[in-house]
């Protein structure tokens, strides 16, 4: 009975904890969604502008969500747009990234600057200094981002990141609101009057199958009405449907659909697409070819922008369909390999010979060279934050968010004990010396309660509202990115002179999410006095707040 007990008095303290958790976390999602993530600075955004293009003098018009970037004489010399709100989902290793975009005349990328970013300094800081990561994007239109896009080493999640941003701003339904409508099956039947119902394709954007009474397939459609990185007509987007025989190989019919074009220009054009043969017939390869111009593909006497436009958008779709469908796995091999890494781990220190010697330098190495060089699976107050933020890197790195998961709901604090390359190597150099020093009492507590305050005064800061890279106060970004940035290479020096002395110097003094984990897995039979402090946290994080709300 008494066992019973204790275990139900553990499972409420365990509940209990979590849930200050979950409140604490919360507090600093509602605190992040006041804020503007991505506030457009003119300002800000000439002199950015203005590392690309020096001869930009000023912005002009904003049409269609591009900013006109002006010289002297008000000369136009390309077009500005951000990434935001687009890219807000995008979350790297703490957050999402806002890049501000420059294009030439043309409507090629010219150029990209970071604007605006919740992601770790040190990993953007790599990023930024690595050319040939910027220079795949220079020189393209905006949908043809690149397939497979080459990632920087040591921030792959960041890198990754940027590259989503760019594919949800120009290549996503940035259209939202005017093209988002279903296609009306009337209109399609206009062009094929076998079609009785369609399917979506969900591995080709903007395409859908055409299927007759019986379920069988007597077409395809591919619509660009939803793909910001499609040329523009004398004045704005349009969306154009193509539709495609049974076997997508021959183009049946082009159809401008929708647009927000001069109306003069766009009665020429529909009515030039019914009688044109420029289409009707033709192989699909052969006219995603075309190495013509638009207006030459598409010629209409008067309204020769929005008709070539038309043309340029026919052969991106049309290239887009001969492309083989990327189908990419949610769970990828680094996912794996942290399981793997996580099995071992786990497995050998709840095993038998957890208490040998050979166990503990296994699993240290294996914590420093997967979990810490390669993987850079570190967990830290930059990640936490950010990640209550903008949300958990479900789709990127599913493995990470498996091992916050059991960080923090197993019971045990696994993490601090066999995960983290940073202790682990604290570990090592505290056994090949035998010099120590043994802090006093007094010093020693007055030491222990730094973590504390440390968590105390992140919690609070980003429940302010406060926009930092909290990993700027950790050394876990040096695992993964080198010596980047200052604060975090003195503090991962420091903490490993240190260990030479005392054990796990920055574990036991210096470390927040430690303090962190440590409390949700330490005495869970019994309530204690910091269970308290830690509920008191809580509640002042959500009352300031109301009282910042109320002052509003």
């Amino acid at each position: 009975m008494e066992r019973a007990t204790a275990r139900t008095r553990k499972g409420w303290v365990g509940i209990y904890r979590l849930a200050v958790l979950a409140a604490i976390c919360g507090a600093l999602f509602y605190a992040s969604q006041g804020k503007e993530s991505a506030p457009w600075e003119p300002s800000r955004v000439l002199l950015e502008t203005q590392v690309v293009v020096p001869e930009a003098t000023a912005l002009g018009e904003a049409k269609e969500g591009l900013v006109e970037i002006l010289g002297e004489g008000e000369v136009v010399l390309g077009w500005v747009t951000m990434t935001s709100p687009a890219s807000d989902g995008m979350v790297g290793y703490s957050g999402a990234t806002n890049l501000l975009v420059v294009f030439d005349t043309v409507g090629a990328i010219q150029g990209m600057r970071v604007l605006d970013s919740a992601d770790t300094k040190s990993h953007l800081t790599r990023i930024e200094r690595e050319a040939d990561f910027w220079k795949q994007w220079r020189g393209r239109r905006a949908s043809e981002s690149p397939r497979e896009p080459v990632v920087v080493s040591g921030a792959t999640l960041t890198s990754e990141a940027i590259a989503k941003a760019m594919r949800a701003r120009f290549l996503g339904e940035s259209d939202a609101g005017f093209y988002d409508q279903e296609p009306s099956l009337s209109l399609i039947q206009e062009s094929n009057d076998e079609v009785e119902r369609l399917r979506f394709v969900p591995e080709r954007r903007g395409s859908y199958e055409l299927l007759d009474g019986a379920g069988q397939r007597v077409g395809y459609l591919l619509r660009s009405g939803n793909r910001a990185g499609q040329a523009r007509g004398f004045n704005a987007t349009q969306d154009v449907w193509v539709l495609l025989d049974a076997r997508g190989e021959r183009v049946e019919d082009v159809r401008l659909q929708r647009t927000r074009d001069n109306e003069p220009y766009i009665l020429d054009v529909q009515e030039e697409l019914k009688w044109t043969e420029a289409y009707r017939g033709k192989a699909v390869s052969e006219l995603a070819s075309d190495p013509r111009g638009g207006d030459l593909i598409f010629p209409v006497s008067g309204a020769t922008v929005t008709a070539g436009s038309i043309a340029e958008t026919v052969r991106g779709l049309l290239r887009e369909w001969q492309r083989e469908p990327t189908k990419t796995s949610w769970w990828q091999g680094r996912d794996w390999s942290v399981v793997a890494w996580m099995a071992l781990a786990l497995g050998l220190g709840w095993s038998r010979w957890k208490g040998r010697k050979w166990v503990r330098w296994v699993t240290e190495a294996a914590a420093i060279a997967v979990g810490g060089l390669w993987l850079g699976v570190m967990i830290g107050m930059g990640s936490l934050v950010g990640w209550s933020r903008g949300g958990l890197p479900w789709e990127s790195f599913p493995g990470l968010v498996l091992v916050a998961a059991v960080a923090v709901t197993t019971g045990r604090n696994v993490y601090c004990a066999r995960l983290c390359a940073h202790g682990a190597a604290q570990g090592i150099l505290f056994r090949l010396t035998k010099w120590r020093w043994v802090p006093g009492a007094r010093t020693h507590r007055g030491l222990k309660s730094l973590r504390w305050l440390l968590l105390t005064a992140v919690v609070l800061l980003a429940a302010m509202g406060l926009r930092r890279d909290f990993s700027a106060g950790e050394p876990f970004d040096v695992w993964s990115v080198g010596f980047y940035a200052l604060i975090p290479s003195v503090i991962w020096v420091l903490g490993l002179v240190l260990s030479l002395f005392v054990p796990k110097a920055y574990c036991k003094y210096g470390c927040p999410t430690g303090f962190l984990l440590e409390h949700l897995t330490a005495s869970r039979g019994r309530f204690q006095p910091r269970d308290g402090w830690a509920g008191l946290l809580a509640l002042v994080a959500w009352l300031g707040i109301w009282v910042a709300g109320r002052m509003a």
